[in-house]
């Protein structure tokens, strides 16, 4: 898997936006810990409603967006999901279904979560997105969050 890190993993990651502003360890680190696989036309990626096991690129393919049964968006190539549940320790917030052809680059929750603590933009990065995707702060704070020491 190290001769597909570095034969199609990392020229593919180095351009596209989500790692627009890595640093080259992360891209590396980010290869290693992901794995691709395959889906079939119509199957789903994430199931709304499901606990968030992984976090996903989209390497090849498409995939649509579904919530309540309507499709909301389309994710191409070098498109994300799947941070929402992880960065929030909840459940997907929508489906995820393949199209033909679709093969994604997934991380398990333990090392997605991992990697993003161990890399401050690309977690602010990912906050940005996440809220912006929600419609709301990811992590809101109100004035209780924080006790006086």
């Amino acid at each position: 898997d190290n001769l597909v890190s570095q034969v199609l993993k990392i020229p593919f990651l180095k351009r596209i936006k989500l790692c627009q502003n890595w640093h080259r360890q992360a891209i590396n680190r980010f290869a290693e810990l992901s794995r691709v696989k395959d889906y079939a036309e119509n199957e789903a990626i994430i199931h709304n409603g499901s606990f968030s096991d992984s976090f996903y690129v989209i390497l090849e393919g498409d995939a649509f967006v579904m919530i309540g049964g309507k499709r909301v968006a389309v994710i191409h190539p070098g498109g994300y999901f799947g941070e929402i549940g992880l960065l929030q320790n909840s459940n997907a917030t929508a489906k995820v279904v393949a199209q033909v052809g679709t093969r994604c680059l997934s991380i398990p929750r333990v090392d997605f979560l991992r990697f993003v603590a161990h890399n401050y933009s690309v977690a602010l990065e990912l906050e940005r997105v996440s809220s912006k995707r929600l419609g709301r702060p990811i992590f809101p704070l109100s004035p209780g969050n924080f006790r006086q020491l």
